[in-house]
């Protein structure tokens, strides 16, 4: 672990103890390993160089890692379709008993939806 996240880490660990013994709070509890699912942020889209392969199949460059291949079930914004308002801006590898998955973060720009007047029939009597 780098210095900075386990010098707060440590911090707050300490808090919670004072918390205890000053009687504001309950004894600070040991979280486990295997409470949250494991995954890995990968925060720079920049660095993916994300490539299809074919029509079910693509790969993808994450760093320290190397290529890996992934199932293509939905479209992403890669090469002539990415732009300034619609491209991937990050993923995460997340791993549950299925095995290991990808998410792509996606920002897309929606236009407004433009103002239709709405012409309404009016009856007359007769």
């Amino acid at each position: 672990m780098r210095p900075a996240p386990c010098g707060t880490a440590c911090k707050t660990y300490l808090r919670a103890w004072v918390n205890c013994w000053e009687g504001r709070a309950e004894e600070p509890t040991r979280k486990g390993r295997f409470r949250s699912p494991m995954s890995v942020d990968i925060p720079q889209g920049r660095d993916l160089n994300i490539v299809r392969v074919h029509r079910r199949w693509g790969m993808v460059n994450i760093p320290k890692v190397g290529r890996v291949r992934f199932r293509w079930t939905k479209d992403l914004p890669v090469g002539k379709r990415a732009n300034k308002e619609n491209r991937i801006t990050g993923a995460r590898l997340v791993k549950d008993a299925l095995g290991w998955h990808i998410a792509f973060r996606v920002q897309t720009l929606e236009r407004a939806p433009s103002r239709t007047r709405v012409r309404r029939q009016v009856s007359t009597p007769t």
